[in-house]
């Protein structure tokens, strides 16, 4: 295998290094694809990876075959558990296709903004995790604070904070709450304000510079 570089910190280059191998996984199965790797590390240098798989099947497929409709809305929202309101929404999606079944213009609308609003969560949770995995502590607390921003405003709608259930085939379990449009663009607006102060975080630390300059085309 060709010796790939993940990263290499500051003095790293001058330090005496010997081989470790180094188990990473098998992951937690909320991972929903558990994978092993096992490395062999000459400081942070990856000299070899072999990856190990096969520890769990989930049987998704299996599960859908005996189910109608609106019960694999439940088992596909789990399936990514920071984008519970996308999967959902392939689904009933795909099942209003088959049915020739055609959505009200307000619910396309309504379900539209909820799927952003969602993929805002992902991409918060992947800002603050990131630099958390490189040694960077703070921009997970700047995240988080957004993220639960946008996530009272799902939660208003729908209930739930992670698994929303309320996508329906032919449209949505409810109608938009009174004055709920108005607290979203609230959201928004605070979080669009807040977002540039996570990314200075993250860009210009030197330990995530550090670690990713020159890394994998960067």
């Amino acid at each position: 295998m060709t010796e790939r570089v993940v990263g290499i910190g500051a003095g790293a280059k001058e330090l005496a290094t010997e081989d470790m191998i180094l188990n990473i996984g098998p992951q937690h199965p909320s991972t929903h694809g558990v994978l092993r790797l096992r490395l062999t590390l000459d400081g942070e240098r990856i000299a070899t990876a072999e990856p190990i798989i096969g520890y769990m099947h989930r049987g998704a497929e299996k599960l859908f075959e005996v189910r109608d409709y609106r019960q694999i809305i439940m088992l596909a929202n789990r399936h990514d558990w920071l984008s519970g309101f996308a999967n959902e929404l392939g689904v009933v999606i795909a099942a209003e296709r088959m049915l020739g079944m055609e959505p009200p213009v307000r619910a396309v609308w309504a379900r539209t903004l909820l799927a952003e609003l969602n993929r805002v969560l992902n991409h918060l949770m992947f800002l603050g995790s990131y630099p958390l995995e490189l040694g960077a502590m703070t921009p997970l607390f700047y995240s988080f604070n957004e993220r639960e921003r946008i996530q009272a405003v799902m939660e208003e709608i729908s209930g739930g904070r992670m698994h929303y259930m309320f996508n329906r085939v032919g449209g949505l379990k409810e109608d938009l709450p009174l004055g709920w449009l108005d607290r979203v663009s609230a959201a928004v607006a605070e979080t669009r304000r807040r977002v540039p102060d996570i990314e200075n975080l993250i860009l210009h630390n030197e330990i995530f510079i550090a670690r990713t300059k020159g890394v994998g085309g960067c």
